[in-house]
């Protein structure tokens, strides 16, 4: 059996999956492992929202076809608009990475998307979905929109604007990214007001800037689905999120 995460309690999951046969699977897979249990299981996005509010999952993930015509991303968003704090898990087809595409950073932080070709086993469905119940995301390196052809959202940043970035990415405070780049925490601060400023981080009434430029700059600076990786300072192991 694996580790349980660092929790008080188990990850309560939901899983959304057309088809029975495949739902009945991932449900005897998912139950399986330490310190994830799975709360409720929907063959189809009709119930999935009404299961939500009855349940209340951490994470909930949902299965995208280009044959459900966008009804599995919808109800991703409207479990999202009722349960803010749940983390959602979309698993395409590679058909529907190119549909997605505009949607992976408008949606704000909370998604993850996920090719389906790309899961090797259980053990990739199963970081991901400790990662998502932690706040973390991770994004298959299909759904950034011509991430080899053409210039990232970080390539207006200055090396020092990167450098900063980069140990938010990690999970430093403004005081520790001070330190060990040996500068004031009000330049840190003036550094990552002027990240925000250049990148695509939404709204702030709405969006928290400095989670999403950390998701923006893991996106763009590793491989998708890449084995764990430990966050300095804290000893935890995350998955990185892809680019």
């Amino acid at each position: 059996m694996r580790a349980p995460g660092n929790r008080h309690r188990p990850i309560r999951l939901m899983l959304v999956v057309r088809e029975p046969l495949l739902l009945d699977l991932l449900v005897r897979a998912m139950s399986e492992l330490d310190g994830v249990e799975v709360v409720a299981a929907a063959a189809g996005s009709d119930s999935a929202v009404e299961l939500a509010n009855e349940h209340h999952p951490d994470v909930v993930l949902i299965e995208s076809q280009a044959a459900d015509g966008g009804e599995a991303f919808a109800a991703g968003r409207c479990i999202k608009a009722e349960h803010p704090d749940a983390a959602v898990l979309l698993v395409a087809e590679r058909s529907e990475a190119s549909r997605l595409q505009p949607r992976v950073f408008s949606e704000g932080p909370g998604w993850s998307y996920l090719l389906r070709e790309s899961l090797q086993g259980v053990d990739d469905l199963e970081n991901a979905i400790r990662s998502a119940s932690t706040g973390l995301t991770t994004i298959d390196k299909a759904f950034i929109p011509d991430s080899t052809a053409r210039a990232t959202p970080l390539a207006g940043l200055t090396p020092g604007q990167r450098r900063v970035l980069e140990l938010v990415a990690a999970g430093l405070s403004n005081d520790a990214i001070a330190g060990q780049l040996g500068i004031s925490s009000r330049t840190v601060e003036y550094h990552l007001n002027e990240v925000y400023r250049r990148l695509p981080c939404g709204d702030p009434k709405q969006i928290n800037p400095r989670v999403h430029a950390a998701m923006i700059f893991r996106s763009y600076g590793s491989e998708a689905l890449a084995p764990l990786t430990e966050r300095p300072g804290d000893g935890r192991t995350v998955p990185p999120v892809a680019a």
